[in-house]
């Protein structure tokens, strides 16, 4: 590399000897061209990640409330006659809920911002549906795998311990 290189700035030098010889490979050029993305990937990154354990921290805050508000509920259902598939059913469902509900605001936003964000590249691409439906799917099944233990564990817990302690 270095060697053709010297041989083309030799013969440049012979053909226009006033002006400078200077080069550069065009990956170093898309490397300068893309940095910004590059810096903004690596920030939204670090951010979804950061908003990540944050939901989830708070999602298991919030079965831990839940399930402590809904003890007497859930243990009146149970000496009625609710199974603890039931019980689970019903615990989860309210947490399937809201974030069918934040999927239902977030999907749409997303959608608008990542089109305007693609907008701006040379090369466009539309933004398929499974996406958004891997979406739906992985906050679902995160919201699940966060709550499954308080649920399960109300679920199991004997309805006299909960009853008695009045």
């Amino acid at each position: 590399m270095a060697s053709s290189i010297a041989t083309i700035e030799g013969k440049w030098k012979q053909l226009f000897p006033d002006t400078p010889f200077n080069y550069n490979f065009v990956d170093q050029e898309f490397a300068v061209h893309f940095e910004a993305d590059q810096k903004l990937k690596q920030l939204l990154s670090t951010f979804t990640m950061i908003s990540i354990v944050v939901a989830i921290l708070g999602l298991f805050g919030l079965s831990t409330f839940l399930s402590i508000e809904k003890a007497r509920e859930m243990s009146i259902r149970k000496v009625i006659g609710a199974t603890e598939n039931q019980i689970f059913g019903l615990l989860s469902w309210q947490f399937i809920k809201l974030i069918l509900i934040a999927n239902t605001i977030g999907i749409p936003l997303g959608y608008y911002l990542m089109i305007r964000w693609l907008s701006g590249f040379a090369y466009k691409i539309d933004m398929p549906l499974y996406i958004f439906l891997l979406t739906v799917f992985i906050t679902v099944l995160t919201a699940m795998l966060t709550m499954t233990y308080h649920a399960y564990k109300t679920a199991r817990t004997n309805p006299v311990s909960i009853l008695s302690n009045e």
